[in-house]
């Protein structure tokens, strides 16, 4: 049985979350579960078309490889953010 850590999902057992854009392996492991949903949650949220709602009104659209980049960086910051937050357990008043 896996063991269960009271702060994080990492090692709970369930339906493991697909890679579907290629994060290399030895992050994508390092991630909970739940980090692993918000990047990929993320990372489809932003995709070129969507441009509009991450950038001021005003601005021209960005170049598509600029935007991947922008795009890659938020999903990924958001995943660690994810564990960082999970791991570092409740907020204390």
């Amino acid at each position: 049985m896996a063991k269960i850590d009271k702060f994080t999902t990492r090692h709970v057992r369930g339906r493991p979350v697909a890679n579907k854009n290629a994060v290399p392996k030895k992050q994508w492991n390092r991630w909970s579960r739940q980090a692993q949903k918000v990047f990929n949650s993320l990372y489809h949220s932003m995709r070129p078309r969507m441009q509009y709602v991450y950038t001021h009104p005003a601005a021209k659209a960005m170049l598509r490889d600029h935007w991947e980049t922008i795009r890659w960086n938020a999903a990924w910051m958001a995943a660690d953010a994810v564990d960082e937050i999970t791991l570092a357990g409740p907020v204390r008043k």
